[in-house]
């Protein structure tokens, strides 16, 4: 792949200014209150409201941090009570003057140092708590014990109230991409306030774990991307640049459009339980899905570290377990036993296990119960997966019916987030495309329902949001892969990434994040990768706590 793509960040804009310089056209999405009229600002009274008051700051004597809650981060918010961030800073950036009613005036200290960081170098990290694409809550009060672990490292923490499927109840909408765009335009009023703020504009690191980390991988793909702003014009959000430095995600579920696709390539294909026992139509469009993959993977144009071409072939046995980018997933299975039992005190008890295993050839041994599908070499230390099937029903059976991403009923969670509102739709070209191919045989099997046809896909495909962008728009805009392929016009990436996924989860496939790390170093952006054997959805880390893995690892970084 070409490396062509810049991977800068843009710095600091030193005039605030409205998105698109202006208020809404006529028939733009508009900011708008739940149960209120749209809302709108003269492009001067907008930036003015945008500038943070540098002398409403409140103090943390006891842990030297000064704070400021509440922010309103858009000129013509939609939402009004999420749309707010709190800052936290380190108190040796700032030398303030106590006002006498519990604010603080402040100025920028260049020579306050912590952690060997200054008020010009250090970075701005902003969590992104959205499990399962819900919002994050504003903060609505100062808490120490929350910002601690990033704060007392010398790192500048804002936190941004964000919207997401759980808001849509409240009338804000949060169907996708409304939660990135919320982001982003959090993200530019920090650097448009580069001045009253401290920190580096140019080393704002984004985190978070599942749909967060997920929205993170596409925040951090998508700087200054068109696809966004017409989300960002209709917020008013600050013209300046939304690019990251970094993106940290654990666990992201992300490339939703071939989602069902990757699912049943990687995992369906191995099981015969519920809506994939045979006799159903289910069973037979789990595996019209998973014959899908491989023309979808082809299409990535995708590499290993090499530079070797990464593709799947046709098989003897199961769908399309030949070819390159089948042995490259092998090999990250193998990789990832490995690292772990380098990491593991022998003797080792398994969670959940009452066995005891002496040595490492044990465990594998254990694992493999003499089928053949790992192995392990004593005198390389070194483990081999040569079976996904075997690894899949050992350690990663599917834990979701097929249609895991978009639901045959329209009751997955991906379905909320491409809805309009509180309604769910269906969102995948690719799984329409499956069923309209396939209905005439699944109306013949168990199970199948006249809903479930490809018209009901079809109608949904072609609903628009607020902004007037269809499901594929929409769609594209929340896959990171979208942003990374040769054709798109450009975007800033991240020059940095730190990815850790759980190889146990039934969540998703092991495959989505092995395709965004293999995008990315096609792009020769710093990638930090790994799956973490034995562990599940969570902040998957090989070995210590994940946000002191993290600080540590931006500190590794940017010191």
């Amino acid at each position: 792949m070409s490396t062509s793509r810049r991977a800068v960040l843009g710095g600091a804009v030193g005039v605030l200014a409205l998105s698109a310089c202006g208020p809404e056209e006529p028939g733009e999405a508009s900011g708008e209150a739940s149960g209120g009229a749209p809302t709108t600002a003269s492009p001067a009274a907008s930036a003015a409201s945008l500038v943070l008051d540098a002398g409403a700051w409140r103090y943390d004597a006891e842990h030297d941090v000064y704070h400021q809650v509440g922010l309103t981060y858009v000129a013509t918010p939609q939402a009004p009570d999420r749309e707010r961030l709190a800052v936290h800073v380190p108190g040796p950036y700032f030398s303030g003057r106590d006002n006498g009613d519990g604010t603080f005036t402040v100025q920028v200290d260049p020579a306050g140092t912590v952690g060997g960081w200054t008020a010009a170098t250090a970075p701005i990290v902003f969590p992104v708590d959205t499990p399962g694409y819900t919002g994050q809550a504003a903060p609505g009060e100062y808490r120490y014990e929350d910002v601690a672990a990033t704060v007392s490292a010398g790192l500048v923490h804002v936190v941004a109230g964000l919207r997401g499927t759980d808001t849509n109840a409240d009338g804000y909408d949060g169907n996708a991409p409304w939660g990135v765009a919320d982001l982003k335009a959090a993200v530019r009023y920090v650097r448009a306030n580069a001045g009253a703020v401290p920190g580096s504009t140019d080393r704002v690191v984004l985190y978070g774990h599942s749909g967060g980390g997920a929205q993170t991988a596409v925040a951090g793909a998508s700087g200054d991307a068109a696809e966004f702003e017409p989300y960002l014009r209709a917020l008013g959000a600050a013209a300046t640049s939304d690019a990251v430095a970094a993106a940290v995600c654990w666990c992201p579920i992300t490339s939703l459009g071939s989602a069902n696709a990757a699912y049943e390539w990687n995992m369906g294909q191995f099981s015969t339980d519920g809506t994939r026992a045979p006799g159903t139509w289910t069973a037979r469009y789990s595996r019209d899905l998973a014959a899908r993959y491989a023309g979808y993977v082809n299409g990535l144009g995708l590499t290993d570290e090499a530079g070797n071409a990464l593709t799947l072939t046709a098989s003897a046995q199961g769908v399309d377990l030949a070819g390159s980018y089948h042995d490259f997933v092998l090999a990250a299975l193998g990789t990832s036993l490995t690292r772990f039992l380098a990491t593991t005190p022998f003797p080792h008890t398994p969670a959940g296990s009452s066995t005891a295993y002496a040595t490492a050839a044990d465990y594998v041994a254990g694992l493999d119960g003499g089928t053949g599908w790992v192995s392990y070499d004593p005198a390389a230390q070194r483990a081999t997966v040569r079976d996904l099937g075997g690894f899949v029903r050992s350690q990663k059976p599917p834990t979701k019916d097929v249609g895991a991403f978009d639901g045959v009923d329209r009751g997955a969670t991906e379905n909320a987030v491409f809805g309009r509102g509180t309604r769910n739709l269906h969102f995948s070209q690719l799984a329409h495309d499956v069923v309209e191919a396939g209905e005439q045989e699944y109306a013949a099997l168990g199970g199948w329902e006249e809903g479930f046809s490809a018209s009901a896909y079809a109608s949904d495909l072609e609903q628009t949001d607020s902004a007037g962008q269809d499901a594929a728009s929409r769609v594209a805009a929340y896959d990171p892969l979208h942003f990374l392929a040769d054709d798109h016009p450009g975007a800033s990436l991240a020059p940095h990434w730190r990815i850790r996924t759980g190889l146990t989860q039934g969540d998703t496939a092991s495959t989505v994040e092995l395709n965004l790390a293999a995008a990315l170093r096609g792009r020769g952006v710093d990638v930090d990768f790994a799956t973490v054997w034995g562990v599940g959805h969570t902040e998957a880390e090989e070995t210590g706590d994940h946000t002191e893995n993290f600080v540590a690892w931006v500190r590794d970084r940017f010191s």
